[in-house]
């Protein structure tokens, strides 16, 4: 299974991601919470077309394959990607835009550390994993 496409979208998840982590490192003032905000929409933008692909595409071809490792893995990161999907939905909530994130910009930067943190873990995971079983079974 060709897998280029996902891994690609890491990469450039990746890019964004180390922006997010430059603006936070950078936070002082109304301004950069307003500039995370913009970088945070773009990530999250990217990442809900990966995240449907991988649903509609990526987790239906490997949980339909003949080895069952290989099922058992897509399964596995399958369920464990909802709650992560569902952490996404949450932040996305309750951090729609700027004004939300002026209101309180340490819990916005806070919560967005650890949103970014889990989707850094999920990424590297994917590659070292899900990825490799995809890219042998063709």
């Amino acid at each position: 299974m060709n897998v280029e496409k996902f891994k690609q979208d890491h990469v450039y998840l990746s890019g964004v991601v180390r922006r997010v982590e430059e603006v936070l490192a950078a936070l002082k003032g109304q301004a950069e919470v307003e500039g995370l905000v913009v970088v945070v929409q773009e990530l999250f933008g990217r990442l809900s077309v990966h995240l449907a692909l991988e649903d509609q595409v990526l987790y239906p071809k490997l949980r339909g394959h003949a080895d069952r490792a290989v099922c058992d893995l897509a399964a596995r990161f399958e369920q464990q990607m909802g709650g992560l999907k569902v952490e996404f939905e949450a932040f996305k909530g309750r951090w729609p835009g700027r004004i939300a994130a002026s209101k309180d910009p340490s819990a916005f930067a806070a919560e967005t550390h650890k949103v970014i943190t889990a989707l850094k873990e999920r990424m590297r995971r994917e590659e070292a994993e899900l990825y490799p079983a995809a890219e042998r079974i063709g």
